[in-house]
């Protein structure tokens, strides 16, 4: 894919996803960063889209990797009926495979780095079994899972169960076995969330004029914990930003029109931005961690731009905010250390 074209979207700290759409098909590269290996044959990964976020009504597609040289990577179209297996569509098999790459030991924090790139139509003719992949003015629930492959039996018959299974890799027609094959991915082997997969074309259309002013209420690098949850306030004053005191010299009345949220980690869970109208509260940062107004709220997988209706704003300085606390939720369910942090809203 060409990477200008990309918009990216995080679940979690374990996967990122990156897509471009044209008029009729979206195409989506999905980088799995495993804490753990997988068996370097005998395993899947799972990606899908579901009305309600969970596993009922989701539309999946299931990736199998070549085995033993004698089989091709698979590509399963699937959906799912229940909170267990899936169930192969029978309709059409319309998720197709463009690739996949395997990376030992990636840098970040991983120790191995899948990255799987899939295409689908935007509108499936198969309507009982696949969603469409609609220009979502809000979120597209997204779910993405990971596990192993059980191609073995047990006792005296695993040679020939294995073969067995191994030759039901080979042909869709031998697919209805892939619920024994699947062993479950368990709490920790999935992410969802949601995400605008049209997000860019919504900010295109709608987006803030690149010529207003602006302030970005961004941190010097933070350390991050390396503890489970972690919130961290940090604080602004409009004395903070020179050039917006000129401008609220020169015009009687100043209103915030927009957001953008700028997340540089992907262990962000989620940023508040709230503000004061106090001249007390304002006046010393001290003070920022009392009860502030919440303005505006972000979490990963939200748009990362946010503009007002051309009727509205939000007052700035005289007559409105004159501080600002960005609070921010770290989620580092590994414990990692290490990270540096510098998130913030413009």
């Amino acid at each position: 894919m060409d990477s200008s074209l990309l918009t990216e979207a995080r679940l979690d700290d374990v996967v990122t996803l990156q897509w471009t759409l044209d008029e009729d098909e979206i195409r989506l590269r999905i980088a799995f960063s495993l804490p753990e290996p997988l068996d370097d044959e005998e395993y899947w990964l799972g990606f899908g889209i579901s009305d309600q976020g969970g596993m009922v009504g989701s539309d999946l597609a299931i990736f199998v990797p070549s085995y033993s040289n004698a089989t091709e990577d698979r590509l399963i179209d699937v959906h799912g009926t229940l909170y267990g297996y899936p169930t192969i569509d029978k309709c059409g098999q319309d998720w197709r495979l463009i690739g996949h790459s395997r990376t030992e030991n990636d840098e970040t924090f991983a120790s191995t780095l899948h990255t799987l790139e899939i295409s689908r139509s935007l509108q499936s003719n198969d309507i009982n079994e696949d969603l469409p992949i609609l220009n979502d003015e809000f979120s597209t629930n997204v779910l993405a899972a990971w596990g192993r492959l059980n191609l073995g039996g047990f006792g005296e018959e695993s040679d020939g169960r294995k073969e067995q299974k191994k030759r039901s890799l080979e042909s869709l027609q031998y697919l209805d076995d892939l619920a024994s094959m699947l062993l479950p991915h368990g709490p920790s082997g999935r992410v969802s969330g949601p995400v605008r997969f049209f997000e860019r074309q919504h900010t295109q259309q709608n987006g803030q004029e690149d010529d207003y002013p602006y302030i970005d209420l961004i941190p010097n690098l933070y350390s991050i914990p390396d503890s489970k949850t972690t919130y961290k306030n940090f604080c602004f004053q409009l004395e903070d930003f020179p050039e917006l005191q000129q401008v609220l010299l020169e015009h009687e009345q100043v209103h915030i029109v927009g957001f953008q949220d700028m997340s540089e980690s992907p262990l962000v869970h989620h940023m508040d931005l709230h503000g004061t109208e106090s001249e007390k509260l304002g006046a010393d940062k001290r003070l920022c961690r009392v009860y502030m107004d919440l303005i505006h709220p972000w979490e990963q997988g939200s748009p990362t731009r946010f503009n007002l209706p051309e009727v509205a704003g939000i007052p700035l300085g005289k007559g409105g905010y004159r501080a600002f606390r960005v609070e921010v939720h770290y989620h580092n369910p590994r414990r990692l250390a290490g990270f540096q942090d510098s998130s913030g809203v413009r």
